[in-house]
């Protein structure tokens, strides 16, 4: 409950899989229901009055790291959602059935900016999308997963799991500038945060960087 903080009801579930990171994604509440990606390599409905389980389908085809952490995204009569372990998937709001795969893997959900969709592949490629998913436009950026993009001041910020940022034109995806971090374990694994003109990261190494 949002005004007493009872607990309402909860859901639980085992993961028997020991290399995994035990993340689950951001929940995204999809018409009447809480879709959710699990450490297991499945994403689950769940019914928002009583918690209930309405679907469950698996994504992940590995045995290893296959935790869903890209945040459910509703997108017409489907929920695109991904993990490590296996390609993005457009799936069933009904009952989690695969509409479509797509020939990529991602760790964290697309951002909608400026009308468009800007998702970051886990081998450092940021594809620029219409409201369809359809790749408008494709950029190789990093070799390694893109961990965060965020709006800034007209343009666009993308972290990796790697010591440096980029910041691009959101037109073209051309480097307009990059920062380096002076360390090789300084990733960006959380997220970005901007607000008020300024932009603030949180490096693996946990230090905190604020660019005005």
């Amino acid at each position: 409950d949002a005004e007493t903080g009872k607990i309402i009801w909860q859901y639980k579930r085992n993961v028997p899989y020991l290399t995994t990171i035990q993340r689950v994604s951001t929940p995204s509440i999809v018409g009447q229901n809480l879709v959710v990606g699990m450490a297991d390599g499945n994403v689950v409905a769940l019914s928002l009055d009583d918690g209930a389980l309405l679907w469950e389908k698996k994504i992940a085809t590995q045995s290893k790291f296959i935790d869903v952490d890209a945040t459910p995204l509703a997108i017409e009569e489907g929920i695109f959602v991904g993990s490590l372990g296996g390609q993005a998937q457009l799936m069933d709001r009904n009952n989690g059935n695969t509409i479509q795969s797509f020939p990529y893997t991602i760790s964290r959900g697309p951002r909608f900016i400026k009308g468009r969709y800007y998702l970051g592949t886990y081998d450092g490629r940021l594809l620029k999308m219409d409201a369809h998913l359809n790749v408008l436009e494709e950029k190789k950026l990093f070799t390694d997963p893109i961990t965060a993009i965020v709006f800034w001041k007209g343009k666009l910020v993308v972290a990796h799991a790697g010591a440096d940022i980029k910041l691009l034109d959101i037109d073209n995806l051309q480097t307009v500038e990059s920062f380096s971090f002076g360390h090789r374990y300084s990733a960006v694994l959380g997220s970005i945060e901007s607000g008020e003109g300024n932009l603030v990261i949180l490096s693996a190494r946990n230090r905190l960087y604020s660019f005005r």
